[in-house]
């Protein structure tokens, strides 16, 4: 099997199993009360998803390390070609990034094991705490991966691996998205859904054109 036919392989079923578990979870999971603690309902909804919530850390975790690869080996493919710094610097910080998603993800099974230990008699204590880790590591790893999707499909423009105007409206929500990530910040209030609902939703947009692309450069890559 080429390189090229694999990292595709990567950028599609890695899209996909980014997709299932960040759109769907989101769906599935609903909004909190208005005035309600905002990530006390989200650790409950991960609890309370049980063996789906799981399968979806392991989906979020494993589409991270296929995403990376894929990216790192177009990276690589591309810088034979023609040297292009702002390629290679975006494609590191996807690829530093998607450690911090990847590692996200675990905290997930963390908690649901914490919980279970709890009721089953186990010495946890406060397993809600992962989830502040884990929602503080997704800010942090989010800045830098999402910036580095921004350069890197900024730098895919005119290069036939899919529809230019895809890449540009993908880069641009991505850097949309690393502003509602600050402004979260700097701005939440956890009692307040509404505090973070512009991040929720340029995260679901920027992941649904992110997928498109990534499963359209996965396909070039297979054909050539």
């Amino acid at each position: 099997m080429s390189q090229n036919k694999l990292a595709g392989i990567c950028f599609i079923v890695g899209a996909i199993l980014n997709f299932i578990p960040i759109i769907v979870g989101v769906l599935l999971g609903g909004n909190p009360e208005e005035g309600a603690p905002i990530l006390d309902f989200f650790y409950q909804t991960t609890i309370d998803g049980g063996a789906q919530s799981r399968l979806f850390a392991w989906m979020g975790t494993l589409s991270a390390a296929l995403l990376a690869y894929a990216v790192y080996t177009l990276n690589s493919i591309e810088q034979s070609k023609e040297k292009n710094a702002l390629m290679g610097m975006g494609a590191f910080l996807v690829v530093f990034g998607s450690f911090g998603n990847a590692l996200a993800w675990c905290f997930d099974i963390s908690m649901l094991f914490g919980a279970q230990s709890a009721v089953a008699g186990g010495s946890i204590a406060e397993t809600a705490n992962w989830f502040l880790l884990q929602f503080g590591i997704w800010i942090n790893f989010g800045t830098v991966i999402w910036l580095g999707t921004a350069l890197f499909v900024w730098s895919l423009v005119a290069k036939g691996y899919a529809n230019d105007i895809l890449l540009k409206a993908s880069a641009v929500v991505s850097l949309i998205l690393i502003l509602t990530f600050v402004n979260t910040l700097f701005n939440i209030n956890f009692t307040s859904m509404a505090s973070i609902m512009p991040m929720f939703l340029s995260l679901m947009i920027s992941v649904l054109l992110n997928s498109v692309w990534q499963i359209l450069v996965g396909k070039n890559m297979m054909d050539n």
